[in-house]
């Protein structure tokens, strides 16, 4: 029986990296903003990568480079992730952005399939 390597796609990845983020309440920006000086949003892939592990969440090789090629820049020769963008999808888990822009938006108290609404409920063993 032979067994073959399913590669993760970027939404199954993401998915992994918002449960961690909202049951835990990470900032996930502050784990890239040092490294990228200048400010302007992107990092290396290997920056991205290191920062994907400084916050604790325990991805694989695999997720790890999905998420940087799926948030990386085709028109930057150095191929480099934008890391604003991947942190504000990440964190579109805690709600909507802007709604200062749109207050008569519906907001959804708390992402579904997130969290087990049954956690309190249950009784250690």
């Amino acid at each position: 029986m032979v067994y073959k390597a399913t590669v993760p796609t970027t939404e199954e990845a993401v998915v992994k990296v918002q449960t961690k983020v909202y049951k835990d309440r990470i900032r996930i920006k502050e784990f890239f903003s040092d490294f990228d000086k200048l400010r302007c949003g992107f990092i290396t892939q290997s920056q991205f990568k290191s920062g994907l592990s400084m916050a604790g969440l325990k991805l694989s090789a695999e997720e790890m480079q999905v998420l940087a090629e799926s948030y990386c820049n085709p028109e930057d020769p150095q191929l480099r992730v934008g890391y604003t963008v991947f942190c504000k999808h990440v964190d579109s888990v805690f709600g909507k952005t802007e709604l200062e822009k749109t207050p008569r938006e519906p907001v959804h108290l708390k992402p579904d399939g997130l969290v087990n609404p049954y956690r309190f409920l249950e009784v250690p063993t």
